[in-house]
């Protein structure tokens, strides 16, 4: 199950095994935040997995400044882990920021996850072309603590590790 709250930004993924929340926007009021409007839907779901896209309709944040956007997430559920895995953005010529099309989507690896993605996006003004071969990688890190790594696989046959490719960080998770 999963539920967003907005008036605290926190959005919460709950089986009957677990739950967990993140900090997954501003909350309602924030000041200065260019996207207090958003749509939140769920693109795929697994057992494992949920891929969430976040958009942010156009929204005019101060006389004539506008906002766009679209983020997308991915969560795993063994990692307790919700990565921002692409994300697109505009405040000038937002009639060239769509959404992806392709649409975003990931595919299961035995330790992971896939995401492969080819397409054009605003960049700038101008269009520019974007390419992703990321590897989601759950593994120990020095801690012990199972997480989920980015590896870019463009970038050679044992791809580098959370490459600029890697697109965003993690959203916190909230003790709950």
């Amino acid at each position: 199950m999963l539920s967003l709250d907005p008036t605290s930004g926190k959005i919460t993924i709950a089986s009957p095994e677990q739950k967990h929340v993140f900090e997954f926007a501003p909350a309602k009021g924030s000041p200065d935040n260019p996207c207090p409007l958003y749509i939140v839907q769920v693109i795929d779901a697994s057992k494992e997995h949920a891929l969430i896209r976040k958009t942010c309709p156009k929204f005019e944040y101060k006389p004539g400044r506008s906002f766009k956007s679209y983020d997308y997430y991915l969560y795993d559920r063994q990692t307790a882990t919700m990565r921002d895995i692409w994300s697109a953005s505009a405040m000038e010529n937002l009639s060239l920021l769509q959404s992806p099309s392709p649409e975003l989507s990931v595919s299961n690896t035995a330790d992971g996850y896939k995401f492969q993605w080819k397409g054009e996006v605003a960049s700038g003004g101008s269009m520019t072309m974007y390419n992703f071969n990321n590897m989601y990688i759950r593994q120990r890190n020095k801690d012990g603590k199972l997480e989920l790594v980015c590896k870019d696989m463009l970038s050679g046959k044992q791809g580098e590790v959370e490459s600029n490719r890697c697109e965003g960080g993690v959203l916190p998770l909230v003790p709950n």
